[in-house]
């Protein structure tokens, strides 16, 4: 299994702590009650090195889930290119994700979350438009996701105080992540995970057990012959909602070391 499947994978996978969504949400609807707060991104604009790249647009339901997700890709000239669908169906016992290329009928992959019956994610079994089928089985300690496996492959997730600081593959750890422990990160879909470059299965991280209480501030990935660092940084609104995120990157892949920057305009969904 290659990483990036993986990091698709852990995207949509992981269990539910009911305590801490109950009482997240508790405090999410005081401050909607004081003023005009929504802990829900409506739009976000990313630009790469000076250049406008991408929109996402999210489409909520009453109960704060996402029942949408479209992924824009833009020209030099703001002319979109290519788009992405993705839709959430919502089952007793699982969770469908259907993504759709451009504006095609047929969905070009299908990832089942299982759930057992307290709503936690067992197992993720993703269906490839020419039928080839990969399965993912979670193992979840308290509210977090403890180990991800599938045949092959099994990633080891290590968590201090709440956030996700470390991530190791068949016993090599290769992410370190550090933290602004006075940054809470309540805002859906999960900042972190979103600005790092995971799929927009992501979007379903408000039950799983991949949510960070912090906002990310650096994070550091290794390899073979590979060392990216990256550091962040957040322009908040009054409701310490992230308006403005800045990725700087410096990565060294085979002895060429390059920098780059991305930088996320985001609109919240109003009241």
């Amino acid at each position: 299994m290659s990483k990036n499947s993986f990091w698709k994978m852990v995207g949509i996978g992981a269990g539910v702590a009911i305590g801490i969504y109950l009482t997240r949400e508790y405090i999410q609807k005081k401050k909607a009650f004081l003023g005009n707060f929504s802990p829900l991104i409506d739009h976000v604009d990313i630009t790469t090195d000076g250049v406008l790249t991408e929109r996402w647009v999210f489409h909520w339901d009453d109960e704060e889930r996402c029942r949408r997700a479209t992924q824009l890709k833009l020209d030099s000239m703001g002319n979109v290119t290519g788009r992405k669908h993705q839709v959430f169906d919502f089952f007793d016992e699982r969770i469908e994700v259907l993504t759709y290329l451009d504006d095609e009928a047929t969905p070009d992959d299908v990832s089942y979350l299982l759930l057992n019956e307290l709503d936690v994610v067992t197992s993720i079994v993703h269906r490839s438009k020419g039928g080839q089928e990969e399965r993912w089985d979670t193992t979840i300690n308290g509210a977090e996701l403890a180990q991800i496996t599938n045949e092959d492959t099994t990633a080891t997730m290590y968590w201090h105080e709440g956030n996700l600081e470390g991530i190791s593959y068949d016993g090599d750890a290769r992410v370190k992540m550090t933290y602004y422990k006075d940054k809470e990160n309540y805002v859906f879909p999960d900042i972190n995970l979103f600005i790092n470059g995971f799929d927009i299965e992501l979007l379903m991280t408000y039950l799983m057990g991949t949510r960070s209480r912090h906002f990310l501030r650096t994070r550091v990935t290794t390899g073979a012959n590979y060392h990216q660092q990256c550091h962040i940084s957040y322009l908040l609104d009054s409701f310490d909602r992230p308006i403005q995120v800045l990725i700087e990157e410096t990565e060294l892949s085979n002895d060429i070391s390059t920098n780059s920057s991305r930088e996320f305009d985001i609109t919240y969904k109003k009241i």
